[in-house]
């Protein structure tokens, strides 16, 4: 009761009551941070994306605390998670079953479920594992077919000037992905395609700081348009018939999840929407913040 009106009143004075916790798992402890709500509704459980990118960028969805209980955690491996040194963990059946012992140990009985870009993938994996208790999906910047990934950036690459396409060139012909002038020529395509806001916000700083390098080259590869990780044959739209919950699929207008790829995903589920964000890239919960917290605020009110 004392935990009730501790939460209640932070609610009405805008305070989230903020619980942390490390969750044993047989390869090592993951870092859980949860923002209580006072109202009872089912709680959002988010999946970062990456590989390896921990929960700090996603933490504006923290803001719909005053509807629900929301759950953030650092996959191992990142972030303030343990980072074994076993390239062997880095395969998505490992991480599914990550996060079903951190719902079975938040007694989880029933929840929605967030993924963001790679978190679409293990999203969508764990939910064909495992249905039971899952409400809704919400499926942020969808990567299910990792060909229509690559398909898509190599179009964006096509957009870049014509300098930053002739370095990229050269780098993927002589495999010199680490020079400054590269890795420059990235970072640039980056502002085209993953985040677009001028200055990057602190909390996409501070996850890049935290990422795990080997889950990302292991799992993912180069870079976001070099895919030569154990997610490379990925593919898995048909797949997409198989869900039988309320999905909302979310990207955007120059997102490396295409909106014409995100629309294609989305006329393979029998019951979800879409939307798309038109001044946004890969992040716009944090470049059309208020925008994207309304859109998630009014498909969550449908089902509690």
């Amino acid at each position: 009761m004392l935990q009730f009106l501790k939460n209640f009143l932070n609610n009405i004075l805008g305070i989230p009551n903020i619980s942390e916790d490390f969750i044993k798992t047989p390869w090592g402890k993951v870092y859980v941070k949860i923002i209580n709500s006072a109202k009872s509704n089912t709680p959002l459980f988010i999946l970062h994306g990456g590989p390896g990118l921990p929960h700090n960028y996603l933490y504006t969805l923290h803001k719909l605390y005053k509807d629900r209980t929301i759950i953030f955690y650092d996959q191992l491996g990142c972030g303030l998670s343990d980072r074994p040194d076993n390239i062997s963990l880095w395969n998505i059946e490992r991480f599914v079953e990550e996060v079903k012992i951190v719902v079975d140990t938040l007694n989880l009985k029933e929840f929605h479920l967030f993924g963001h870009s790679w978190g679409t993938m293990l999203a969508l994996d764990y939910y064909l594992k495992y249905p039971l208790g899952i409400k809704t999906l919400i499926m942020a910047s969808p990567v299910f077919d990792i060909n229509l990934w690559i398909k898509d950036w190599n179009i964006y690459r096509r957009m870049l000037p014509k300098q930053i396409q002739e370095i990229l060139l050269k780098g993927d012909k002589e495999k010199n992905y680490k020079s400054s002038e590269y890795e420059m020529a990235v970072f640039k395509f980056y502002r085209h395609n993953v985040c677009r806001m001028h200055h990057w916000p602190d909390y996409l700083i501070e996850a890049g700081k935290g990422q795990g390098l080997q889950s990302y080259n292991t799992l993912w590869g180069i870079n976001e348009f070099i895919v030569t990780g154990n997610l490379k044959n990925y593919l898995k739209s048909e797949k997409l018939t198989e869900l039988k919950i309320p999905v909302l699929l979310t990207c955007g207008k120059y997102d490396g999840a295409s909106p014409n790829t995100t629309e294609y995903y989305n006329s393979l589920i029998e019951n979800s929407k879409i939307k798309v964000f038109n001044e946004s890239a890969h992040m716009p919960h944090l470049e059309e913040e208020e925008a994207y917290l309304k859109e998630l605020k009014l498909f969550l009110k449908d089902f509690t």
